[in-house]
């Protein structure tokens, strides 16, 4: 059976925080030491990942670990339930500049003003590959998701290749543009049903 074995995973924490004290907590003086030593204890436990990723694909390392780190920048996106706050910007984005970090590129993570209020958007640094795979065929547009299919009305297939929404080959305000819309496409949705 495989599995994964993160072995003896500790959590680390500010000074004050409610978790200090716990079992199998530490606690550093330094916030940033917080986000430092949580990174590299991720690059850690994910680096045999990516070696082993890396033994399948003729995708380099390097392109491995910058989706790892785009990863990390952008988590927030896409999550309603996630408070929009400057500091998660500010701690993601810190985060995802750790020195030591295997990842070449790093994502841009913003606030950015919609309809539905404030939400996070962002852009890749590195490149998932979407724009490798061929197009997709046509679809009975009775048979799309009615978010997908006025995001496609909006925003038409890409020529000749496909290109993710955080894509680093698009223009920042394309990317932003695209996933506000998206996001209001969602919510739409939910308030039709």
């Amino acid at each position: 059976m495989d599995r994964v074995d993160l072995g003896d995973t500790r959590v680390v924490v500010p000074v004050g925080h409610e978790w200090s004290g716990l079992a199998g907590v530490d606690t550093v003086a330094d916030p940033q030491l917080v986000s430092e030593l949580t990174v590299l204890a991720l690059v850690a436990v994910v680096t045999p990942i990516i070696d082993f990723c890396h033994s399948l694909t003729r995708v380099g390392r390097a392109g491995l670990w910058n989706e790892v780190g785009d990863s990390l920048g952008t988590a927030v996106t896409f999550s309603p339930s996630i408070p929009v706050e400057s500091p998660i910007v500010e701690t993601l984005t810190s985060a995802v500049r750790t020195r030591g970090a295997p990842w070449k590129s790093f994502p841009t993570l913003r606030i950015a003003d919609s309809v539905l209020g404030a939400v996070y958007v962002a852009q890749k640094g590195g490149c998932c590959l979407a724009y490798t795979r061929p197009p997709e065929p046509d679809a009975d547009p009775g048979k799309l998701d009615p978010a997908y299919r006025k995001y496609l009305e909006r925003f038409p297939p890409d020529t000749g290749r496909h290109l993710c929404t955080t894509c680093s080959l698009r223009d920042y305000a394309d990317c932003e543009a695209r996933q506000l819309f998206w996001l209001e496409c969602v919510e739409a949705a939910k308030l039709d049903a």
